[in-house]
Parts: C-alpha cells; sequence; structure tokens
C-alpha cells in the first residue's frame, strides 16, 4: 500500500504520494478563485524543493492512487523529492538527502502557505526550515572567516560583507 498524507493548510487540500521513484511528492489543490488557477507551474511564482514539477486537473498520478477529493475542479500543483542530491530507491548508491513523509508534509505546507499569501495579494515568501537556517549560517559563517586578511574593496564591504556580518551576528545566538 502506497504511503500518503491528506491534510488542509491555509485553508487549501495537501497531499504527500509515494512517487514512482520510491521518494515522495507534495501537491496543494487550487480552487477556481485562486490567481494560480489553470497556470503552467513554471509560471507560479513559488519557492519549493526542486521547483514546481505538476501541475493538473487531478491528472493520473493522483487519480491512480485513488486519494483525489471528489471535485473535478480542483487544480493540483506540486512538487517531488527525486532531483540531483535526493536520495531515490531506484538509486540508492548515489546517496543524497532521504525526504521522510514529514519532511515532505512541511515542505507542502510552505508551498499552501505562499498560495496563501498569493491569493491575499501579497508576494510570496518562503521561510527556511530550521536545518535550512542552520546551513545558511554556517555557511556564512564560514565564508565570512575565509574573507579575513583578504583585500576587497571598500564597496563590496560596506554594501555586502557589513549586512552579512550583522546578520550572523543577529541570528548566531
Amino acid at each position: 500500500m502506497a504511503r500518503r498524507k491528506e491534510w488542509e493548510a491555509y485553508g487549501f487540500k495537501c497531499l504527500v504520494l509515494d512517487s514512482p521513484f520510491q521518494s515522495f511528492n507534495g501537491y496543494v489543490a487550487l480552487t477556481k478563485k485562486h490567481p494560480c488557477y489553470g497556470l503552467d507551474y513554471d509560471d507560479i511564482p513559488v519557492t519549493v524543493h526542486g521547483g514546481l514539477t505538476y501541475a493538473d486537473y487531478g491528472g493520473e498520478e493522483i487519480k491512480e492512487e485513488g486519494v483525489l477529493w471528489e471535485n473535478p475542479e480542483l487544480y493540483w500543483i506540486g512538487f517531488d523529492t527525486a532531483h540531483l542530491g535526493d536520495w531515490v530507491g531506484y538509486a540508492p548508491e548515489r546517496g543524497g538527502k532521504r525526504w521522510t513523509i514529514e519532511m515532505v508534509a512541511e515542505e507542502t505546507e510552505q508551498l499552501a502557505k505562499q498560495l496563501q499569501m498569493i491569493q491575499n495579494g501579497e508576494q510570496a515568501k518562503r521561510e527556511p526550515t530550521e536545518e535550512e537556517s542552520k546551513t545558511l549560517l554556517n555557511n556564512f559563517k564560514t565564508a565570512l572567516h575565509e574573507l579575513e586578511g583578504v583585500s576587497i574593496p571598500f564597496n563590496i564591504i560596506q554594501d555586502h560583507l557589513i549586512p552579512l556580518r550583522e546578520w550572523v551576528d543577529k541570528y548566531d545566538g
């Protein structure tokens, strides 16, 4: 039996399904009143792992699972976790990040939150997960450390490095 999770978040139906690659896909359903309803996934201004890779009116991927909500007017958009750098079951030797159903559900909720922002006329922005924030902070700290003692033009220091140092100091607790 396929693993899946169905729930509602930010006013949207959400769904996580097993993929043919033995990883997970995350989906959010839009109704006709949403401004992104019917758009190609490349035209939907959201940020999600690997970018959006699916947009359809409940296409075969979802229908085959038997979990499509009984509403043919829903427009489903989604993403997958089988990109370069992700673990996939058909090639476990390649390694990579192994997404759990909970991690994909969290990413799907981030997608739903961005879609709610768009519906409210706001610009969509994705909040980084705690893991992503820690990685970003460590990368910034490493970069700043490696730049110590390097001759850098003043405008680069003023415009980029000072704000970066302030950001690292603020979030480094």
